[in-house]
């Protein structure tokens, strides 16, 4: 299990007690590392600032008690934002409808970045109605991919 997936499981339950959720935790930096936690509420309210405080504090707490990051290193807790990421497979599933860009690690029908609606989300893939101005070389308008295939995903404001 990597270091990012240890914290989510040593804090989640805390921050799901205070009525947040964990959207997505990176960890960042080869000197003083960095800890970026993105948190919504679970009623699916605005984040605000002094819900990312509170949340601090929390997460603070227990990685002083459980301590998995060894080193000195710079916690910030904020909210996912406009173009909130997509990570695991319920936030698809959450946002099906919805505008989303997405940037795969391999070629799918000949590129690795697609811009349209989400039209559906399953276990194990997402299919995508690209926009008319993104549709691929063959002129495809719906495309398939699978959640291995995936290297970033997220809303996307501006359609």
């Amino acid at each position: 299990m990597d270091l990012a997936a240890r914290i989510e499981q040593m804090v989640e339950p805390a921050l799901n007690d205070l009525g947040y959720t964990i959207v997505e935790i990176l960890v960042m930096g080869s000197g003083r590392t960095k800890l970026d936690i993105s948190i919504e509420l679970v009623n699916g309210d605005p984040v605000t600032i002094s819900d990312c405080v509170k949340a601090n504090r929390e997460i603070a707490a227990i990685m002083d008690v459980e301590d998995p990051i060894k080193s000195a290193y710079v916690l910030d807790v904020s909210s996912p934002g406009i173009d909130r990421p997509l990570v695991k497979t319920k936030d698809y599933k959450r946002f099906v409808g919805k505008a989303v860009k997405v940037k795969t690690h391999e070629f799918v029908d000949e590129r690795k970045r697609f811009a349209g609606t989400l039209v559906e989300a399953t276990d194990d893939h997402i299919v995508v109605e690209l926009g008319e101005n993104d549709m691929t070389p063959e002129g495809n308008k719906i495309i398939k991919i699978s959640y291995d295939q995936i290297q970033r995903a997220k809303l996307d404001p501006q359609i």
